[in-house]
Order: structure tokens, then C-alpha cells, then sequence
């Protein structure tokens, strides 16, 4: 499998979960703990503010500085 397409998967069992009743911000913060599946607050706004919600308890876009930057300036010692 191509990490796009493992990526796909990991996106879709988060949404599969979240529809059994697991909280999404839940499987995100997981998820997230994941290089690959974090990377993609890298490649989408809408990506970016799902994962720093479910990761930081804050929905933040990368205006001035990037994904990990908002991680590492808001998270602090939290993520790494």
C-alpha cells in the first residue's frame, strides 16, 4: 500500500469510528500520534484545524507559520 492510500484508510476509519459512537476528536488525537497521518495538517486548512483541535483543544490554521510550528508554539511540551 502507498502512504496516500494508507492515509485514505486511516481518513476513513476515523469517520467509520466516529460513526460507531467513538468521539472523533478521540481518533484524531490517536490518529494524530501517527507521522504520516499527522502530515496531513500539513496539506489541508480544513485538516489542519481538525487535528490542532483534536491535538491542542484549539482549531487553528497555519496563516503565519506552519502545522508543526502551531504544535510546537501552542503545544509546548504537550506534543512532540
Amino acid at each position: 500500500m502507498s502512504n496516500d492510500e494508507r492515509m485514505r484508510l486511516m481518513t476513513e476509519t476515523a469517520i467509520d469510528l466516529a460513526m460507531q459512537g467513538f468521539a472523533l476528536k478521540d481518533v484524531l488525537a490517536a490518529f494524530g500520534q501517527v507521522p504520516e497521518f499527522r502530515a496531513l495538517g500539513s496539506q489541508s486548512y480544513p485538516m489542519c484545524r481538525a487535528l490542532t483541535s483534536a491535538l491542542l483543544g484549539r482549531c487553528l490554521e497555519p496563516n503565519t507559520m506552519s502545522f508543526e510550528d502551531l504544535l510546537q508554539t501552542y503545544g509546548g511540551a504537550h506534543e512532540g
